[in-house]
């Protein structure tokens, strides 16, 4: 009997064991995914920013031309 309730006590430690691991390696993936988002978000604010100076240049660049010539 006593070494069955050990075996069975074993065997939930296990299950227990195998779920944290899952639960962490969840945990990792979101943190993963929020690290990848804030980097896609990034990169697309200094894609608008490289945009509207590029805008802005070709405005300046535009203007200046119409002066001169």
């Amino acid at each position: 009997m006593r070494k069955i309730k050990k075996m069975e006590n074993g065997m939930k430690k296990e299950r227990e064991g195998g779920r944290r691991e899952k639960k962490r390696s969840h945990e990792k993936e979101r943190e993963i995914n929020k690290m990848i988002i804030k980097r896609e978000k990034y990169w697309m604010e200094v894609g608008c920013v490289l945009e509207s100076f590029i805008l802005m240049s070709v405005q300046q660049e535009e203007a200046l031309h119409r002066i001169f010539f």
